[in-house]
Order: structure tokens, then sequence, then C-alpha cells
């Protein structure tokens, strides 16, 4: 039985995997267990998001949900469509993938999973211009916080 389960799982990251755009370059492939780092430690950088963010929505997959859905990309698609691709069977969210030692969190983001994700970004880099916030600023979003192994 557990050999079928963990077939099934590789056959559903190998499914998602093709269907997902490419991992980009600077998201390692591997990281820390997630249980091993403690929660506080589970941010990503405001310049990681804003790299993350700006290659996502270069690619055809972006531009093609963006057209099916109204010219909204929300965060459920960005993490059906990317995050979980990308992080499935890894046991780390993204922020772990960039951030192995783990990144402290600074701030932490409130955010509407189904909001736009670009108003998002630019919610967020109005509030680093106002903050005065280096790039390097640790922020917790629950999005690439978590790890997102599967819908």
């Amino acid at each position: 039985m557990l050999r079928s389960l963990v077939g099934s799982e590789m056959c559903i990251r190998d499914s998602l995997n093709a269907m997902a755009p490419r991992m980009p370059g600077f998201l390692p492939g591997s990281g820390p267990r997630q249980i091993t780092i403690p929660p506080e430690r589970w941010s990503i950088s405001i310049g990681q998001i804003k790299q993350i963010m700006r290659y996502i929505m270069k690619t055809p997959r972006y531009q093609e949900l963006k057209q099916e859905n109204g010219g909204v990309v929300d965060m459920y698609h960005i993490n059906d469509n990317f995050l979980i691709p990308w992080t499935m069977g890894r046991g780390s969210s993204i922020a772990l993938l960039l951030n192995p030692k783990g990144l402290a969190a600074q701030a932490m983001a409130s955010h509407a999973w189904a909001e736009n994700c670009e108003e998002f970004l630019n919610a967020l880099e109005r509030f680093q211009r106002i903050k005065s916030l280096p790039d390097e600023t640790g922020i917790w979003v629950c999005t690439f916080s978590q790890y997102q192994p599967k819908k």
C-alpha cells in the first residue's frame, strides 16, 4: 500500500511539473525539511518575493491565467500553477528553499488569497517604500512561507 501511495505522489508530481513553468534558476531544488526550522524563521525577503513574482509574471502560463480569468491572477493560481509543482516532495517552502537556514520575520503580510497578485505586489512595494525597508527585510507571507506540497 505504501509503495502505491508513494508511486501515486510521484505521478502527481510528474504531471504537475510537466504542466508547470520551469523552476527559476535562482530557486534551489532542495532545502531543509520545514519541520526542522522554527516557524518564526520561515520568512522570505521582500527582494526575493519581488524576484519570484516578476519571474512568474513573465511566464506564458501566467499570461494564459490572466487571459482565462479576466485579467486577474490570484494567489490560488500562483500556488496551484507555480509553487506547488516547484516544492512538491521537497519538504520545503519557497522561503526555505531560498533561505535554507531560515530568515527571521521582521513583518508579516496579511492578505486574501483571492486578491489580484499584482495588487499584492504593488502593496508590498508601496509598504517597503513608505517604511524605507531594504530588500533584505524578512517578511512572513503564508503563500511563500508555508510548505505547499499539494492541493
